[in-house]
Order: structure tokens, then C-alpha cells, then sequence
């Protein structure tokens, strides 16, 4: 007897996936940084921040999403604690979609992104603002529908400048 297609499910986090959500978390932050996608370095500290992000998601403390696709992939957006004064949208903040490699040609990224869009509208959030630095795979299903909105700079003030 052939065995039965089982189609791919996308669940909410709950706070004792915080383990499952380093495990790939970490992942995504390694395979950026080394794709050169990313300036965010995968260390100890950086994971500390985005999981304390999970938690206040998870915990409802903040309007966010953090959703797996078995242990295979992981989508984390959400709010930030402050934004902007003369902000009138609820903007939430892309921080990330990771699928693990072998997993990359069976539309994680869209089914997670579907899930992820609706339950945002709910949250009553206006839009979200991804930082994607390359296009091709699971990076172009992302960006599908999107518009440009804007490049971020930063510039740390506690830091050296010369004039």
C-alpha cells in the first residue's frame, strides 16, 4: 500500500517551543550571516534578544507570530515594544522566515507567510516590514506581493566617528 501524502501543518508557538525556536533560530542567523544576508552575527547574545521577542509573542505580551512547520521551518513577526510617536499603523516587523535546506522546494515559506499575513490582520496590524537583501527560492515567494517601502540605516551614536 502506497503511503498516504500527509500535507505540511503550520502551528502557533506556545512557550514550550522555546527550545525548538533557538534550535532553528540559530540556524537561520548562521545561514544569513554566512550568505552574507545578514550583519547580525549568530552569537549566544543575539539569540538571547530574538528569544526574549518569542516570549513576549508567545506570551501575548506584544502583537506578534512566531509559527513552525513541524520542526522544518519557523516565521517570527511581530510588533517592537516602541515604536515610532507619529506612527498611526500597527507595523509589524519581519524579523525572519527560516526553512531548513532540505526542506526548500515544498512552499514552506508560502504556507507559513499565508498563516502569518491572516493572523496579523487580526492582531489589527497595517503592515509588515521585511528586510530581505537577496532575491531567488523561498526569498522570492516571500517578497511576492510586497512592495519596496524603504532602506534603514543605522547609525550608532556611541560610536567612533571620524568627520
Amino acid at each position: 500500500m502506497a503511503k498516504k501524502y500527509k500535507e505540511p501543518r503550520v502551528r502557533i508557538a506556545k512557550a514550550g517551543d522555546r527550545n525548538l525556536f533557538r534550535k532553528l533560530w540559530m540556524a537561520f542567523l548562521e545561514e544569513a550571516y554566512n550568505g552574507k544576508d545578514a550583519e547580525i552575527k549568530p552569537t549566544e547574545h543575539n539569540l538571547d534578544r530574538y528569544s526574549a521577542l518569542f516570549d513576549a509573542y508567545v506570551g501575548k505580551e506584544l502583537p506578534g507570530v512566531v509559527l513552525f512547520v513541524g520542526e522544518a521551518a519557523v516565521l517570527m513577526w511581530g510588533t517592537t515594544p516602541m515604536p515610532f510617536e507619529s506612527d498611526t499603523q500597527q507595523r509589524a516587523i519581519g524579523w525572519g522566515v527560516y526553512v531548513k535546506p532540505s526542506f526548500k522546494d515544498k512552499d514552506y515559506v508560502k504556507l507559513i507567510k499565508t498563516e502569518a499575513i491572516q493572523l496579523l490582520k487580526s492582531m489589527n496590524c497595517d503592515e509588515v516590514i521585511l528586510d530581505v537583501k537577496s532575491g531567488g527560492g523561498d526569498k522570492a515567494e516571500l517578497l511576492e506581493g510586497a512592495s519596496i517601502y524603504s532602506t534603514l540605516y543605522r547609525i550608532d551614536l556611541n560610536e567612533r566617528h571620524s568627520n
